[in-house]
């Protein structure tokens, strides 16, 4: 079997992070602003879609 690459002292800087090494850091009003955002364009499309096929 092959060495990984850890073991010789250094770590592939373009690889891809582990499922542990991802860490959610979002603040609390990023994310209010992005439902809120998601709650308008939700009405905004059924407004939208109703007037167009009302017409």
């Amino acid at each position: 079997m092959a060495d990984s690459h850890a073991a010789h002292g250094h770590e592939d800087p373009n690889a891809a992070p582990m499922h542990h090494d991802i860490q959610q850091t979002f603040s609390k009003g990023a994310v209010i602003f992005c439902y809120v955002l998601a709650a308008a364009s939700l009405l905004a499309g059924v407004i939208a879609g109703l007037t167009i096929v009302a017409d």
